[in-house]
């Protein structure tokens, strides 16, 4: 009888351990699984919006060489005393959709996870308001554009470097 009883606890003794190894296996899985969801979302929001801040620059650019060749017959006809009603209204909507991209651009930039990321797309956009403002309030017309390509290039690199980051992670893990 005591041998039945020690077989008995014998063999509960060696369910309730294979048992407990089995719980601990499947709660670290469910652990691993969770952080893999976590960190497949956070890039996925990252990747969107990276990719919709480096949309939002490359139209703000664009609509701030808009704006400067729209200024340049502006100048012009000021300068020669022409009237102002035609070359104004279209300097002043180029001015107006340069101000609405780059409204957008700046609102885009707090959702940018990465702090090196972010801090090069404020520069580049403090630089592109900075151009903005020197065409707006410059008196004369200048041969080669008020935007410096330094800020605005090293905004792209970075960016396509983060993107690239991201997808080398997901295809590593």
């Amino acid at each position: 009888m005591a041998t039945f009883v020690l077989g008995l606890a014998a063999a509960f003794g060696r369910d309730l351990i294979s048992q407990s190894r089995q719980d601990r296996r499947e709660l670290t899985a469910r652990q691993h699984e969770t952080e893999k969801a976590a960190r497949e979302r956070r890039e996925a929001f990252e990747l969107e919006h990276l990719v919709e801040f480096n949309s939002l620059l490359r139209a703000s650019v664009e609509s701030f060489f808009d704006f400067e060749a729209a200024m340049r017959p502006y100048r012009a006809a000021q300068a020669a005393g022409q009237p102002l009603t035609e070359v104004g209204g279209a300097a002043a909507s180029a001015g107006s959709s340069f101000q609405a991209s780059h409204a957008a651009l700046a609102a885009q930039i707090g959702f940018i996870v990465s702090d090196e990321v972010r801090e090069k797309a404020k520069a580049a956009a403090s630089d592109l308001n900075e151009a903005y403002d020197h065409e707006l309030f410059a008196d004369h017309d200048s041969p080669t554009s008020s935007l410096s390509r330094e800020a605005l290039d090293a905004a792209y690199e970075v960016l396509s470097a983060r993107v690239r980051e991201i997808y080398a992670g997901r295809d590593q893990g």
